[in-house]
């Protein structure tokens, strides 16, 4: 009988494990699926084309790239009309989409041939990543949208190509020679330069006297992303404020008393009996504060420049302990 509860807990674990790898299936394929997504940015369109023209041939690049299993965000609607004109305004819509390539266009139709342009753009670079050119010459509106979509397919092969194709993140660090562990894996010293798949991956950055840094990084096909993170020191626990106050306080008392020792001390008479006075009504022994004074004035001046010190370690002190990102680039490779 007590196999049963041992059986139970056997269950409950395989139970646990097949969903631990469940979840992990279903992350890898999310971030397969977010690295194929791509949009339509805008088609420019030259010629004599009435409006239902325009659309049909929009409608058609749309299925066109449906057939290579990617998700159209927005379908066959262009993102922008008036399009885009430099990488910035491509990579500001591909961030705004959520998509990793946008897809640009441009259909000239001059006495019913028609020349069409598809261009392939990379979000995160905003530069394009493959061209793909049809001419349909003496067509029909019908043979014209099917030349469109052929263009399209074609132009999707080149996005697979680049699917497959890994990611390059180069990691800098400052100050230098932080640990970089990715996914768990240590990789070796910063600067770091790792080849990763396409999706979300585990950063790690952990040096002696620092705070340990874990972020999320996400990784897009056949683009290279360099890191340049700034790791923040521990705060130290010596209270090197209270202690810069306390010491220049000191400092200055100690300073005040070597003043008053050569002020009010040193040549007065010690006091004595009147017998003992000499003619002129002068005790015989007088205070000899010199030495005192400068013992004094000598612990101020160092009690006040080592405050000093401590208030200035003090306020270099970080307020907060995390990682900022000091610089984020992005680099295509075609």
């Amino acid at each position: 009988m007590p196999s049963q509860p041992v059986n139970a807990l056997v269950s409950k674990a395989v139970a646990l494990a097949a969903f631990v790898l469940a979840l992990a299936a279903s992350r890898t394929g999310s971030a397969a699926e977010e690295a194929s997504r791509l949009a339509i940015s805008h088609v420019v369109f030259e010629g004599n084309l009435p409006p239902e023209a325009r659309k049909l041939l929009r409608e058609r690049l749309a299925e066109g790239l449906a057939r290579a299993d990617v998700q159209v965000v927005g379908g066959p609607r262009p993102a922008r009309e008036e399009g885009c004109a430099n990488p910035t305004c491509y990579r500001q819509l591909a961030s705004k989409l959520g998509v990793a390539y946008l897809v640009a266009g441009r259909v000239e139709e001059k006495g019913k041939t028609y020349d069409i342009e598809l261009e392939l753009v990379t979000g995160p670079t905003g530069r394009s990543s493959g061209t793909h050119k049809q001419r349909c010459q003496i067509c029909g509106l019908s043979e014209a949208g099917e030349r469109m979509s052929l263009a399209a397919s074609t132009l999707t092969e080149k996005l697979k190509s680049l699917l497959h194709e890994p990611g390059r993140v180069v990691v800098r660090v400052h100050p230098g020679s932080a640990t970089v562990v990715v996914d768990g894996v240590v990789k070796g010293p910063a600067p770091q330069e790792v080849s990763l798949g396409a999706g979300r991956h585990k950063l790690e950055l952990e040096k002696p006297g620092y705070r340990s840094v874990a972020r999320e990084i996400e990784v897009v096909p056949a683009v290279d992303q360099e890191l340049d993170l700034q790791m923040v020191a521990i705060p130290s626990a010596f209270p090197f404020k209270a202690a810069g106050y306390s010491a220049i306080g000191l400092g200055l008392a100690s300073l005040a008393a070597s003043v008053v020792a050569m002020t009010a001390f040193h040549g007065q008479d010690v006091a004595c009996d009147a017998a003992d006075r000499d003619g002129a009504g002068n005790c015989p022994k007088v205070y000899e504060a010199a030495w005192h004074a400068l013992g004094f004035a000598v612990g101020g001046a160092a009690l006040t420049t080592v405050g000093g010190l401590w208030l200035y370690l003090g306020h270099k002190e970080p307020m907060s302990a995390s990682a900022s990102p000091a610089g984020v680039g992005w680099r295509g490779r075609f």
